[in-house]
């Protein structure tokens, strides 16, 4: 009988097994594996098409298949642990860029002024996501509703639909992650009722992301991308100073009374049990200034990770960290290119976010890499993406590691 040594051979996708190896007692182990697989190095393949038929109590050599591929992990499903993210085998730091595509409010669906949407200028989002891959950034996050013009004329449309399909499969085929953000703030500052009318508010937060997960989760490639929905970008500038917001302080467009946390509270825990119902496996969180986490902290149980935005007008981000939750991970999901009118490097605070894994940081996104034709946070320096990439370049082991 052939002996075979654990750490030579792996069952797929990454099953060990030390000793005798037949064909009936490794139909027991993984029902239906019809090859076994020879990992030269740390490479772990996936098979396409079986070559061989395994016969009861027979005793087979390993073989490596004819038709097989690299597993890339950025295809694989992301995990959350207490120590972060998990792409496969390997630990993940993320890191990635916002960015508003076309133009804000103007990429899914309807809005009530004639544009060209995501899927009418595919080719163009297509040659962005590519420049963002050679970048190096393997998450990017984008508004789907923005302020809710396509909301208010038309809703979840056959647009909508297709627009985000092909979003999230150019996204796929570029190996990108996407965080997709259910709503801005300006939402509730132009329409204040989606968190106070209890029946709009669901036909938001259940109807019309039930439809649009349902066709996510349809389409291998969408499904793949999508990494985790951000409920409500910056809540804070809605609620009051008195529950831990800002909204004395907002100098532009605010809601004309600021909304009752209770009522935000209800839209986010809704927006998240709907994900969870339909999707249990992709991520909520809620898109938060570092100074103002405490409005979160009411539906802090929901989410699968904080996400934190922080600027050189906040002070030092550390002091920050040091108020966040001990048993979650946490994302640096807004870290400027330019601060202040003072042009950042971003190696500047993605080594910061390095030095606190330990303290459970697990990613780090830039703002913002330019809208295809848009005006609106059109002011990223793109002299950094260099200085971004070589960062990338440096530190692969530590982006990804086992």
């Amino acid at each position: 009988m052939v002996k075979f040594k654990k750490e030579l051979f792996m069952l797929r996708p990454d099953v060990k097994i030390d000793g005798q190896i037949t064909g009936s007692n490794l139909r027991k182990i993984l029902p239906g594996l019809t090859a076994l697989v020879l990992i030269t190095g740390c490479t772990t393949v996936s098979i396409s098409q079986a070559d061989i038929i395994l016969l009861p109590n027979h005793v087979y050599l390993p073989i490596i298949t004819k038709n097989y591929q690299e597993t890339n992990p950025y295809r694989e499903d992301v995990t959350i642990t207490s120590a972060g993210f998990h792409l496969g085998r390997y630990n993940w730091l993320a890191v990635g860029a916002n960015w508003r595509v076309l133009d804000y409010d103007n990429n899914f669906g309807d809005p009530p002024w004639t544009v060209s949407t995501v899927s009418e200028n595919r080719d163009t989002v297509n040659q962005e996501l590519a420049n963002m891959k050679l970048a190096g950034i393997k998450l990017v996050r984008i508004g789907l509703l923005d302020s809710g013009a396509a909301f208010f004329n038309g809703g979840y449309s056959s647009a909508m639909r297709d627009d985000a399909r092909t979003f999230l499969e150019l996204a796929y085929d570029n190996e990108i992650k996407t965080e997709l953000v259910l709503a801005d703030h300006l939402f509730g500052a132009r329409h204040s009722q989606i968190f106070t009318d209890t029946g709009l508010r669901q036909s938001l937060t259940q109807d019309l992301l039930s439809d649009i997960l349902r066709d996510i989760q349809a389409n291998s490639k969408a499904r793949s991308s999508l990494f985790s929905i951000d409920l409500l970008n910056e809540p804070e500038w809605l609620i009051s100073k008195d529950d831990g917001g800002g909204w004395e302080y907002v100098n532009g467009e605010r809601s004309p009374q600021p909304v009752d946390i209770d009522k935000i509270d209800a839209y986010l825990i809704e927006a998240h049990d709907t994900l969870k119902s339909i999707m249990p496996e992709k991520f909520a969180t809620v898109g938060v200034s570092a100074k103002h986490t405490q409005v979160i902290e009411g539906v802090m149980d929901q989410l699968d990770y904080i996400a934190i935005h922080h600027y050189a007008h906040m002070g030092s981000l550390t002091q920050y960290i040091d108020r966040l939750p001990t048993n979650k991970s946490w994302v640096l999901e807004e870290f400027p290119t330019r601060d202040e009118s003072i042009p950042v490097t971003p190696s500047t605070y993605l080594d910061l976010v390095l030095g606190l894994r330990e303290r459970r940081s697990t990613g780090a996104l830039m703002w913002m890499w330019k809208p295809i034709r848009g005006s609106i946070d059109n002011n990223t320096e793109l002299s950094m993406i260099p200085n971004l990439t070589d960062w990338i370049d440096i530190h692969q082991n530590d982006i990804l590691n086992r």
